[in-house]
C-alpha cells in the first residue's frame, strides 16, 4: 500500500505541474496574442489613416474657409460696396446659425439614411456653390440670404464627420483624431491669410472686386472636392476596398467589442427619445453653447480685431498666420498627452483658462504688442477645446 501510495501521490504532483506548465503556456499565448493584436491594430490603423483622415481634415478645411472667408472679405471693402453699416454686418453673420441650428439635427439624421459617402458630397457642393454666388449679392438683403442658405447647406458637416470617425475607430483611439480633425479649421485659417493677401491684388480683373474673388476662389474647391469625396469616401470598413477581408473583419471586432456598430446605419427613434431626455445630453449642449460663443466671435472677427490695432489690412492678412499655426500644433499634442495619460479634465480646463487670460488682456491693454499676444493666447486656447468633450 505504501508503494501504491507514494506512486499515486507522485502521479499527483506531476498532474499538478502539467496544469501548472499548460497555465503558463495559455496564459504566454494570450500575452502573445494581445501584444499581436496591438501592434496589427496599429498597423491597420495607419493604413485608415493614411485614407481617411486627409479627406475629413480637407472637408472641415475648406468648410471652416467658406465659413470665415466674410471676415478677410470686409478688410476689401465689402460694406462699403453693399451700402451695409457695422449693425447689419453683424446680423449678416449672426443668421448664418439660425439656418445653421434649424437643420443640424435633420442633417445628422439623413446622413444615417442616405450613408456619410453621399450625404457629405452633397453638404459640400451645395455650399461650395453658395458661397462662391456671395460674388453676386449686391445688398444687405442679398447678403442676409445667402449667409442664411450657407448654414442650411453646412449645417451637419461637423458633427456628420465626427460621427463617421466613430465608425472606423474605438473610443479610446478618438481623441486624437479628432484632433486631427479639428486642426482643419486651424489649418484653414492659416491658408486663408496668404489666400486672401494674394487675392486682393486681383481687384478689377475680370470686372469684380477683390472680395468677390475670395468667395469665388474659397468657394469653387469646396464644389470640387466634393465629387472627389463621392469617389474615394467608403461609407464603413466593409466597403473599404483597399482593406482585406481579414483586415476588415479585425477592425469590425475591434469596433463591436467597444460597443460601436460601425455598419447600422439605422435611424433608431427610441434611441434619438433617450438621447433627447438625458440630462447629461444637454449638460453637454450648455457646455459647447458658452464655449461655442466667444470661440466664433474669435473666428469670425480676428481680422477686424487685429485691424483695429492699427495695422495696414496686407499685415492683418499675415498676422492671423502665427496663432493659427501655433494653435494647430498645441491642439494635436494635448490630445496626444491626454491620450497618453488617459485623461481629459486637466487638458480641457488649462487651454480653457488660456484662453480667458486671452480675452482678459485683449479687453485690459491698451498697448498694441500687448493686445496681439492676448489675441494669439486666445486662438491657441480655444482651437483645441472641443475635440476632447
Amino acid at each position: 500500500m505504501t508503494v501504491i501510495g507514494s506512486k499515486i501521490e507522485k502521479d499527483i504532483v506531476v498532474n499538478e505541474e502539467d496544469i501548472i506548465t499548460n497555465n503558463n503556456d495559455l496564459q504566454l499565448t494570450s500575452q502573445q496574442q494581445l501584444k499581436y493584436n496591438e501592434v496589427e491594430l496599429k498597423r491597420i490603423n495607419k493604413k485608415i489613416d493614411s485614407r481617411i483622415i486627409p479627406l475629413v481634415v480637407t472637408s472641415f478645411l475648406l468648410n471652416f474657409l467658406d465659413r470665415v472667408n466674410i471676415g478677410y472679405a470686409r478688410l476689401y471693402n465689402l460694406e462699403a460696396d453693399l451700402g451695409i453699416n457695422q449693425f447689419e454686418y453683424s446680423w449678416t453673420l449672426t443668421i448664418f446659425f439660425f439656418g445653421y441650428i434649424m437643420f443640424d439635427i435633420p442633417s445628422n439624421l439623413m446622413i444615417k439614411k442616405w450613408r456619410p459617402r453621399l450625404w457629405i458630397s452633397r453638404i459640400m457642393i451645395t455650399w461650395g456653390i453658395i458661397s462662391s454666388s456671395f460674388a453676386a449679392v449686391y445688398n444687405f438683403q442679398g447678403m442676409l440670404a445667402a449667409r442664411f442658405f450657407l448654414g442650411v447647406a453646412e449645417a451637419g458637416l461637423s458633427p456628420g464627420l465626427l460621427f463617421y470617425l466613430s465608425c472606423w475607430y474605438t473610443r479610446k483611439e478618438q481623441a486624437i483624431r479628432y484632433s486631427y480633425f479639428f486642426a482643419g479649421n486651424c489649418l484653414s485659417a492659416i491658408i486663408a491669410g496668404p489666400l486672401a493677401f494674394g487675392v486682393s491684388k486681383m481687384n478689377g480683373v475680370l470686372g469684380l472686386k477683390s472680395w468677390q474673388w475670395i468667395f469665388i476662389i474659397e468657394g469653387v474647391p469646396s464644389i470640387i472636392f466634393g465629387f472627389f469625396i463621392l469617389l474615394l469616401m467608403p461609407n464603413s470598413p466593409s466597403e473599404a476596398t483597399w482593406l482585406t477581408p481579414e483586415e476588415k473583419s479585425f477592425v469590425l471586432k475591434q469596433l463591436r467589442e467597444d460597443n460601436i456598430e460601425s455598419e447600422n446605419f439605422r435611424i433608431d427613434w427610441k434611441q434619438f427619445k433617450e438621447a433627447f431626455m438625458d440630462y447629461k445630453i444637454w449638460l453637454f449642449v450648455l457646455l459647447y453653447f458658452t464655449m461655442t460663443m466667444p470661440f466664433y466671435c474669435m473666428a469670425q472677427l480676428l481680422p477686424t480685431i487685429i485691424k483695429s490695432m492699427g495695422y495696414s489690412s496686407q499685415d492683418t492678412m499675415l498676422l492671423t498666420i502665427p496663432p493659427y499655426a501655433t494653435a494647430t500644433l498645441v491642439n494635436i499634442l494635448n490630445s496626444w498627452h491626454s491620450d497618453y495619460k488617459k485623461e481629459r479634465c486637466f487638458h480641457q480646463i488649462l487651454p480653457l483658462f488660456l484662453a480667458i487670460s486671452g480675452y482678459s488682456t485683449l479687453l485690459t491693454v491698451e498697448d498694441q504688442t500687448s493686445k496681439y499676444i492676448g489675441a494669439y493666447i486666445t486662438v491657441v486656447g480655444f482651437w483645441h477645446l472641443f475635440q476632447l468633450l
